[in-house]
C-alpha cells in the first residue's frame, strides 16, 4: 500500500472516465468510513437503521459497481494519483493492523489484479501530481472537458440524500463547477444509473467473480481474513448478513 498498484495506462493516454479522489478512496479504503459508522452503533439493529452508515455503505457499493463495470468494458480511468494515494495513507495507515489496512492490502493485491483485471488506472501528466485541494479539481475537470469524458465524485451528496452544486462556504463545489462546463457528472450510482444499469445485477456478478478468483501465491493473506473480506463484500454489495447473524 506504499503506492497505487492499479493496473497503469501510459500517461496522457486516452481514458474513458475521470474519477475523483473521494470515489477513489471508496474503492481503496478498506471500507474505513464503513467500519467507523457502524462502531458508534451499539447493537446491530440500530447500525442496520443508522443512516449515515447506511449512506456509507450505498457509498462503497456504489463505486464498487462502478469499477465493475470499468473492468467488463474493458475501460480506463483518470484520476490523481498522488492525492488518492496521500489520503489512502493518511486515513488507512499501511503499518496498522486494523480492519481497513487489512482490506485496504487486500483490495489492492488481491481484489484488483484477480477479480478487476480489465481496468486499468491512468494520470495526465506529472505536473499535475504536484497539485493539491481544488487545484486537482480544477486539473480533473480540464481533462474531462479536453477529453470529453464523464466526471464521477460524491462532491455535493450528502448522508440525507440530497445533492448540491455548492460547498459549505457557498463556492461552486467540482460538482457545480462540471455542470457549469457542459461536463457529464454525477455520484458512481447517478452514472451507473444513467447507463441503465442495475446495481443489485453489478454487485452479483462482482461478488461471483471474487468467490471464484484464486489468492495469489505470492500475497500473504490468512485463509480467515479472505473468509472475511468475502463476508464483507457479501454485505455491501448484496445487504446480505453472515449465516446465524439475525437480520432486521
Amino acid at each position: 500500500m506504499e503506492g497505487d498498484t492499479t493496473t497503469q495506462a501510459p500517461p496522457g493516454e486516452p481514458a474513458d472516465l475521470v474519477l475523483d479522489t473521494n470515489v477513489g478512496h471508496e474503492i481503496f479504503g478498506g471500507f474505513r468510513e464503513v467500519f467507523q459508522e457502524s462502531e458508534k452503533c451499539s447493537t446491530l439493529d440500530e447500525m442496520l437503521s443508522d443512516p449515515m452508515f447506511r449512506y456509507r455503505v450505498a457509498r462503497a457499493r456504489a463505486s464498487i459497481c462502478l469499477i465493475w463495470l470499468c473492468h467488463k468494458r474493458r475501460w480506463t480511468t483518470v484520476c490523481h494519483i498522488k492525492e488518492t494515494v496521500d489520503l489512502l495513507v493518511n486515513k488507512v495507515p499501511p503499518k496498522a493492523t486494523t480492519p481497513p489496512t487489512i482490506f485496504a492490502k487486500m483490495m489492492l493485491h488481491f481484489v484488483q489484479p484477480q477479480v478487476l483485471p480489465g481496468w486499468s488506472n491512468n494520470y495526465a501528466t506529472e505536473e499535475d501530481q504536484t497539485l493539491s485541494g481544488e487545484d486537482v479539481d480544477d486539473a480533473l475537470l480540464s481533462i474531462a472537458v479536453k477529453q470529453k469524458l464523464p466526471l464521477v465524485t460524491n462532491e455535493g451528496f450528502s448522508w440525507a440524500g440530497h445533492y448540491t452544486d455548492v460547498n459549505t462556504s457557498g463556492r461552486e463545489n467540482l460538482r457545480g463547477k462540471a455542470r457549469a462546463a457542459g461536463v457529464r457528472v454525477g455520484t458512481p450510482s447517478e452514472f451507473l444509473q444513467d447507463e441503465g444499469l442495475s446495481l443489485e445485477a453489478l454487485g452479483k456478478a462482482f461478488f461471483g467473480a471474487l468467490m471464484a478468483a484464486r489468492k495469489p501465491a505470492d500475497f500473504e493473506c490468512s485463509d480467515g481474513n479472505l473468509r472475511i473480506l468475502r463476508t464483507l463484500y457479501r454485505f455491501v454489495l448484496l445487504e446480505r448478513l453472515p449465516v446465524g447473524v439475525r437480520e432486521r
